[in-house]
């Protein structure tokens, strides 16, 4: 018996040595040559091993499920930070997580000498739970002597437990953490320049708010850049589920990139980089731009190379901005793949902007590219028209920046950094691609990589039916190219790979088709055995081989300059806020010819040979998200309707409005001089293009207008209509009549319901009969008759082959009933 209790009692002191052993192999395995002269807490070590035993929610990065009963809090409690905050809460806040480093990265070993780093992360009304488990995962994997302090910015948040209650809590750390606090909401860009400006590391440390580090995340990023100052290095962001909070491995086969509208996406690594590395996977990525939330900088590197643009605000774009500093002044960018950290992806923000989501990422984005994108801004103001219109502020300091760095041009980022970019170095086309035959357009459906491109109504709101025919002869929507791999076949979308091949196409602009290199086919409408896919056929000249791609167009000037785009603004108010519209009631959105608009010499004579395209787009953004939405509609020449009005469709009735959408696309015609505005006013030398000038030919004897002028009398003058009076709140006002003196009869002309001044008009001397407008006079109830000679064929069939009856007889039934007492 006794010898049976003395075995027992050896094996368990033997056990005690083995696991002692293990503990000691963990701890000098992961310490990388430790130096006994530094001081190195055995805490961090200790805590990390008896952790891993730890049973408990979310222990080793698994899932936390809320049983049912639990499910409807767990949703109320979701909308605070826009992730599950009961999870989160349940887990502890030094929870283990696995070690998902390659294989390779587990027996590397880094120099003794690492430049040290501070840690900065803003917060902004964070929940307790995630904040103190990001501080606690750096403490806890972050050897001591590289640590050298953590600062927590605090933008201006509102909850109790982020004032005392935390700053007694981080006292008890065993890591140095301060806590800096901004005076007012300031937004990611400037609370990171405030605590980077605090902080006394060779290395500043950005991570977010929500974030979880792993084991032996540090000395990577440290090590790189004590080879390379200049490098601004990422870790691999793993993904932490705001569902679950499961800790999900990252990839080290993605780097970051963007697309048409400059948003940060995640693309496949390219075999030109692979190739670069010789097929080492733990050796860094180059990657072209950085995901923003977490890097690390050589402090000093930070400010010689501008920090972040103060000229900024909030959150959004910074990270491209900062990408393409980077490599175009010198620096490189580069994801780490020996470095993991774990990041919470929300699907939506629960934060509010001060001017709105769209507003902040709108100007962010402007500074960026009229800073860094040289001629390239173009593409994107076309894909992001509301871009153009803010206020983006001074960016003198920021341009003299680049000049004084000489940092390189956009296109050589492009060449050379991110030769496999979405966006096109040089295209012919932007915008809709549509059908002759069937005024139907190309469409992407939504539809991913190998799915067939569609063929659907164009609705004119850019969208899936935006399409760019580039100069390599691709059509290409965003990353994806059409391609054809067969005689007679479909038209699927792949991956643009830039070798022609099956994604060749040639674009005859005489002849307005689209044909396949490859095989010698055209592009076709849809067969009738699959109606939503075009197809290849046999070039026969048809119709339904016909296509526009007319939306935008880029030309080359005499020198050899491409221009991306050639294209010119109308003005719709936008500079004096008139574009901000509030879309609760279909809208009439006005355009003034003058001087500066490009219809000023426009005239119904000249729309049957010109060539254009008016492009209405309509942009909101999604205040959640900040993503952009975007409405788009275009109008060629054939469709511009000359002297034609809106019909009215919004009425006040019964102390509500109302909108008659079955009105919505009907107009009706006013009278309207063929001529253009430049003619009249050189003719007539008027300012006002809504009255009909004269000419004085000294060969003939014309009517005189010098005895113009403006009837009030209320006894013969007539009222608005009821309807029309409600609508404007002006009931009782008068409709004035314009007197013209003539010696054949007394005659009248209607200028609408528009309040104007009128001026006195004499003939000018010496302006030729072909600029002279005739302005026909006309009795009272005398019909009014106007050719349609020189109209275009479709606007003589809308015309119905001219306005003769009464003045109103042109007018829709609607509206002439409704002006029923206007006319005697």
């Amino acid at each position: 018996m006794r010898r049976f209790v003395y075995c027992k009692v050896v094996l368990t002191t033997s056990l005690v040595w083995v696991l002692l052993d293990v503990f000691l192999l963990l701890y000098f395995s992961e310490c990388n040559k430790c130096d006994d002269r530094k001081d190195r807490s055995l805490l961090p070590a200790l805590r990390a091993v008896i952790s891993r035993s730890v049973e408990g929610p979310g222990e080793m990065g698994k899932a936390v499920i809320i049983p049912k009963e639990n499910q409807e809090k767990m949703k109320e409690l979701f909308k605070v930070n826009q992730f599950n905050l009961m999870a989160s809460d349940m887990i502890a806040l030094n929870r283990s997580l696995p070690d998902v480093r390659l294989d390779g990265c587990k027996s590397k070993v880094y120099p003794d000498d690492l430049p040290n780093t501070s840690i900065v992360i803003v917060f902004h009304n964070e929940a307790w739970s995630t904040l103190l488990r990001t501080v606690h995962s750096v403490i806890n994997r972050s050897s001591r002597h590289l640590l050298l302090e953590i600062l927590l910015v605090d933008d201006a948040s509102e909850r109790d437990f982020l004032k005392e209650k935390l700053e007694n809590y981080v006292r008890t750390l065993e890591v140095p953490v301060r806590i800096l606090r901004m005076e007012q909401r300031s937004g990611l860009i400037r609370a990171r320049l405030r605590g980077a400006a605090a902080t006394r590391g060779q290395v500043i440390t950005f991570l977010d708010a929500h974030c979880e580090c792993t084991v032996g995340w540090l000395e990577p990023l440290l090590a790189r850049i004590k080879e390379e100052r200049k490098a601004v290095v990422c870790p691999i962001i793993d993904v932490i589920s705001d569902d679950t909070f499961e800790y999900m491995a990252g990839s080290d086969m993605t780097y970051g990139g963007f697309n048409w509208k400059l948003n940060f996406r995640w693309y496949p690594v390219p075999q030109r980089e692979m190739d670069r590395r010789k097929g080492d996977r733990t050796l860094p990525v180059r990657t072209p731009t950085m995901a923003g939330g977490l890097f690390s900088i050589d402090r000093t590197y930070f400010e010689e190379i501008g920090t972040y643009d103060p000229g900024m605000d909030i959150w959004g774009g910074e990270n491209l901005e900062m990408s393409f500093r980077i490599w175009q002044c010198g620096g490189s960018l580069e994801i780490v793949t020996c470095s993991h950290v774990g990041h919470v992806f929300r699907k939506a923000t629960p934060y509010s902007f001060p001017g709105g989501t769209g507003q902040v990422i709108n100007k962010n984005n402007r500074r960026l590219a009229e800073v860094w994108m040289d001629d390239f801004k173009d593409f994107f103001y076309i894909i992001s028209p509301g871009v153009v219109k803010v206020d983006y502020g001074d960016v003198s300091s920021r341009k003299a920046l680049r000049e004084a760095l000489q940092c390189r041009p956009f296109s050589w980022y492009l060449e050379n950094i991110y030769p496999d970019s979405q966006i096109p170095r040089r295209y012919y086309s932007l915008g809709e691609i549509r059908n002759v035959e069937t005024s139907q357009c190309v469409d992407n459906m939504g539809r991913k990589e190998n799915e067939k491109v569609g063929f659907f109504n164009c609705h004119g709101m850019g969208g899936n039916q935006v399409f760019s025919y580039t100069a390599d002869k691709e059509i290409r929507t965003d990353d994806l190219c059409l391609d054809v791999s067969r005689l007679n076949g479909p038209v699927v979308m792949l991956k643009c790979h830039h070798m022609k091949g099956n994604q060749m196409f040639e674009y005859d602009s005489e002849r307005l088709t689209l044909l396949h290199v490859n095989s010698n086919q055209c592009l076709d409408m849809p067969t009738e055995e699959d109606k939503m896919v075009p197809t290849l056929r046999d070039c026969a000249g048809s119709r339904s081989q016909q296509w526009l791609l007319r939306n935008m167009t880029s030309r080359q000037t005499p020198e050899g300059e491409f221009l991306p785009l050639d294209q010119l603004e109308l003005d719709v108010g936008f500079s004096t806020g008139a574009d901000q519209l509030f879309l609760v009631s279909p809208l009439t959105i006005c355009h003034v010819i003058d001087t500066k608009s490009p219809f000023y010499e426009l005239s119904q004579r000249s729309m049957q040979t010109e060539q254009f395209e008016i492009v209405v787009i309509l942009e909101g953004i999604v205040e959640t998200t900040g993503m952009t939405c975007q409405a788009r509609t275009s109008y060629t020449e054939d469709e511009v309707l000359w002297g034609h009005r809106f019909f009215p469709v919004i009425s006040l009735e019964e102390g509500f409005f109302k909108v008659d959408y079955s009105q919505f696309h009907a107009t009706f015609e006013v009278p309207t001089p063929p001529y253009s505005v430049k003619e009249q006013e050189e003719a007539l030398l008027i300012s006002s293009p809504l009255m009909a000038p004269s000419l004085c030919n000294s060969g003939e004897k014309n009517t005189s207008l010098d005895g113009l002028e403006t009837l009030e009398d209320m006894e013969t003058t007539t009222k608005l209509p009821t309807k029309l009076q409600k609508m404007t709140g002006r009931e009782g006002l008068p409709r004035k009549l314009l007197r013209m003196s003539s010696t054949a009869s007394e005659m009248t002309y209607s200028l609408g319901d528009l309040p104007m001044k009128l001026q006195r008009i004499s003939s000018v001397p010496g302006v030729s009969d072909e600029k002279h407008l005739m302005a026909k006079g006309v009795k009272i109830n005398e019909p009014i008759s106007q050719s349609v000679a020189d109209l275009p064929p479709k606007l003589q069939k809308l015309a119905g082959g001219g306005m003769g009856g009464r003045m109103d007889g042109h007018l829709p039934p609607k509206l002439r009933k409704m002006n029923s007492d206007r006319f005697t």
